[in-house]
């Protein structure tokens, strides 16, 4: 037996032990949702790629506090301080190096699968669990956000461990959870309101429990900022709260919920059934069975700064929902349920066929050792280098120098904002001599590189005292992107 097998019989057996019900045979379930963690542990580990992502600001971030940097003193971070700790000790075991930190989202989506499984037996039979559980850990948008290391995960797993404590009625337990998960992500707050509504919207003595679980989370939260809060007072709440404020240059939300609705019909179907049943009079098991996506697609509605990773946390609910739709039409007739289970095949087939095909090798940093040995060569070995957040901390740590400042996280949305001067920062880099930054860039049909660099320094920074001394073809991307090494200040 392997252990992803082992891992889910043995999920089947604590499944049996909370609810007590061992006259219930559930064991052929569980093999079929490791059958699925199978698959989805094989494409992880074939297309096992350093990306161009936010996991390398999280990774570069967990080794300065290695280092013995201090975090929203030395490094400027724009999140709660949980990841950067998390990921700190996570490199102490494992290493500060991608190949370690990509285990992580292998590591949670597994064991969401797992807590799902377990949430949605609590309400169905075994077979409605595997259903949900198969359903999320193969649907396009878990395999399209988990080939890359972000915030969603970890935060994502803590959601769902406090669905499970509320099911099982320990509203403290749930709240504590709810507020580690708020110290991943200041979005996590829209979650949480999910839970306090569905205590609040229930009839009955649910008030005292809602005061309970948010009594859990404010003293996680409260305990978890306050030593940061007495050290840094107004700029810890200056890098969690103002940096995000003001006007940012978005992704399109319209073009975020047509790319998930087409990569993800089944969940969407799902979703619709569910619609259908609550309208003809079914009741879900749990208020927060409704609160919580309600209230997550409310924010993927009208949220202005949204990615496509946000809806791996909506994923798990409609994939729930899916369990539960199962579970309520298993009296149809054998010919539409054989139907529907082909149909179920299909989608889920061709979710994975999308994403092998279409995403698995996007994004990759497929020159990442050949950008290191140039910057070895071009730097000396204490000098920092400095660049656009996607690419610079990575290469940073595989050549063994350090970022200017530690400012690993360039995303232009902080200047936008407001909360970098993009004067100023070009200025403070000419200041300190900085030679060396790396851009992501585009190459357009010409040949000519167009932006980037216009993200992270002034464009007068780069036409005096720059030139471009090596350009680094990505293949594999979204567009036809490259890696721009920029010399200065010689």
């Amino acid at each position: 037996m392997s252990r992803v097998s082992g891992y889910f019989v043995y999920t089947d057996c604590v499944t049996r032990h909370l609810l007590r019900r061992r006259d219930v045979e559930v064991g052929w379930p569980a093999y079929i949702v490791a059958g699925a963690a199978g698959i989805f542990t094989v494409l992880r580990a074939w297309y096992w790629l350093p990306r161009f992502s936010d996991g390398n600001v999280y990774l570069y971030t967990a080794w300065a506090l290695h280092s013995g940097v201090h975090l929203y003193t030395d490094v400027f971070y724009s999140s709660p301080p949980l990841l950067p700790y998390l990921y700190y000790a996570w490199g102490i075991i494992f290493g500060y190096t991608w190949q370690a930190l990509n285990g992580v989202p292998l590591f949670t989506s597994l064991l969401d699968t797992g807590l799902l499984y377990v949430v949605v037996r609590r309400r169905a039979a075994a077979s409605a669990a595997a259903f949900a559980a198969v359903i999320y850990l193969l649907s396009f948008t878990v395999l399209a956000t988990t080939d890359f290391v972000s915030d969603v995960h970890v935060m994502t797993t803590l959601l769902l461990a406090a669905w499970l404590l509320f099911e099982q009625r320990h509203p403290v337990v749930c709240g504590v959870l709810l507020g580690l998960a708020c110290l991943t992500k200041v979005y996590a707050v829209v979650p949480a309101a999910g839970f306090v509504l569905a205590l609040l919207a229930v009839r009955g003595p649910r008030a005292a429990a809602a005061a309970q679980l948010a009594a859990g989370l404010l003293f996680v939260v409260g305990g978890g900022l306050l030593p940061f809060y007495v050290q840094r007072g107004p700029v810890l709440y200056d890098m969690l709260i103002t940096s995000h404020l003001g006007q940012i240059a978005g992704l399109s939300r319209a073009a975020i919920w047509r790319f998930f609705v087409w990569h993800d019909p089944l969940l969407v179907l799902a979703a619709a059934i569910v619609l259908v049943l609550l309208w003809r009079g079914r009741r879900f098991p749990s208020a927060a069975w409704w609160w919580v996506p309600v209230c997550l697609a409310i924010f993927l509605v009208f949220y202005r700064d949204i990615y496509f990773l946000y809806f791996k946390m909506l994923a798990v609910w409609l994939a729930a929902w899916a369990g539960w739709s199962f579970w309520q039409l298993r009296r149809l007739p054998h010919r539409v349920a054989a139907a529907g289970f082909v149909l179920v095949i299909v989608l889920i087939g061709g979710g994975v066929f999308r994403y092998v095909r279409d995403q698995a090798e996007v994004a990759a940093i497929d020159r990442l050792e050949e950008i290191a040995a140039y910057v070895e060569q071009n730097t000396e070995l204490n000098e920092p280098i400095f660049g656009t957040f996607e690419v610079a901390p990575l290469v940073a740590l595989e050549a063994g120098r350090p970022l200017w400042r530690h400012q690993a996280d360039t995303n232009v949305k902080f200047f936008q904002t407001g909360y970098f001067d993009l004067a100023q920062h070009g200025q403070a880099l000419a200041a300190d001599g900085v030679r060396l930054i790396l851009v992501k860039t585009t190459i357009v049909p010409d040949g000519r590189m167009v932006g980037g660099f216009e993200q992270i320094a002034p464009f007068d920074l780069f036409a005096d005292s720059c030139r471009v001394d090596r350009v680094f073809p990505i293949e594999k991307d979204y567009s036809s992107n490259a890696v721009a090494a920029w010399i200065c200040n010689e």
